[in-house]
């Protein structure tokens, strides 16, 4: 693996309509944002509270350009550097947004 240093930018969100009349909400989501950044890419990842072991990458940005995790960038120490922090926090279940939905990866 790459030696080179990896900031993880970690923040706890909220995503919710505001409460009808009586307190409900139409949708509510509660998840940790995840950023891995190194000095050419910034990978995005969330975890949602209702699956605790479960995380999905939604995109790398490079060049203040986001899209979509190639094969490359799973295979990049970067990228598996990311991959090790979160099974360190206990994810079991890794996936990556690709063109044609999340799918499941073993790294």
């Amino acid at each position: 693996m790459s030696k080179e240093s990896m900031e993880v930018i970690k923040t706890h969100e909220v995503d919710a309509s505001e409460k009808d009349s009586q307190g409900h909400y139409d949708y509510y989501y509660e998840f940790d944002e995840y950023q891995f950044k190194d000095s050419n890419s910034i990978y995005h990842a969330r975890c949602y509270m209702e699956e605790p072991n479960s995380v999905n990458f939604s995109g790398v940005t490079r060049d203040n350009t986001r899209q979509l995790v190639t094969q490359t960038d799973i295979k990049s120490p970067a990228f598996k550097k990311a991959v090790e922090h979160l099974k360190n926090e206990g994810k079991i279940t890794i996936e990556v947004l690709t063109e044609s939905g999340y799918q499941a990866i073993n790294i």
